[in-house]
């Protein structure tokens, strides 16, 4: 298949016997991209020039466009719209070197699952305060890691963030164990998880007492 434009063309080669039936669309991007996934195996890649809209047009998997057609972006509704919509918040995602706005993009990442989550435990008639705790609480962490450290001075630092975040994360689920209304599918299943742990920070404690008792 082929992309073609203005001094610009694209190229790939599909040798799969097998492959996917797919669909054809056409959109127009901003050229001052380098490269960007638009979803599943679909790859634009681009060549840093103007700022000028070019046409392209693309072939996707039926997946893929029936993705695209239940896709509801805001203020995005042609498949165009929503191709650069995709482009756009690649770009942001992989450009964002602020912490809060990566805890926004972890939370917006985990947010299909987390809804999916909630959707099949509504039916369940059950809760689980563990899962709901880990998607709350895994944006802080997971933001923390995708902005990384800001330069070798503040590796420490960076070290010292997500230790603070992994303690707090380990401090709610220990108190969620010990709490008379934890909420679960099945109670025993944390407990026999958290018996390693608990053994090893039992250890940690007494050999505390130890070194303060011989100090």
């Amino acid at each position: 298949m082929h992309f073609l434009s203005e001094n610009v063309s694209f190229s790939t080669v599909n040798t799969n016997p097998y492959a996917f039936k797919t669909t054809k669309i056409y959109i127009r991007v901003n050229m001052h991209l380098d490269i960007a996934c638009v979803h599943a195996n679909v790859c634009i890649v681009g060549v840093l020039m103007t700022r000028k809209k070019i046409p392209l047009s693309l072939r996707i998997s039926d997946e893929d466009a029936a993705f695209l057609a239940d896709y509801k972006p805001e203020g995005a509704v042609t498949p165009s719209e929503k191709v650069r919509y995709l482009l756009t918040d690649a770009r942001e995602r992989l450009a964002s070197k602020d912490p809060d706005e990566a805890r926004t993009n972890a939370a917006q990442f985990l947010g299909p699952g987390k809804k999916k989550w909630r959707f099949l435990e509504k039916g369940s008639g059950n809760h689980s305060d563990l899962i709901l705790k880990l998607y709350d609480r895994s944006p802080d962490l997971f933001g923390l890691l995708m902005t990384g450290p800001k330069d070798k001075e503040s590796l420490r630092d960076f070290e010292a963030e997500l230790s603070v975040e992994v303690a707090r994360i380990m401090e709610e689920v220990l108190l969620l164990y010990l709490s008379d209304n934890y909420r679960a599918y099945e109670k025993s299943s944390l407990g026999k998880e958290l018996i390693p742990a608990l053994t090893l920070l039992n250890k940690i404690h007494l050999s505390k007492q130890i070194g303060e008792r011989d100090a």
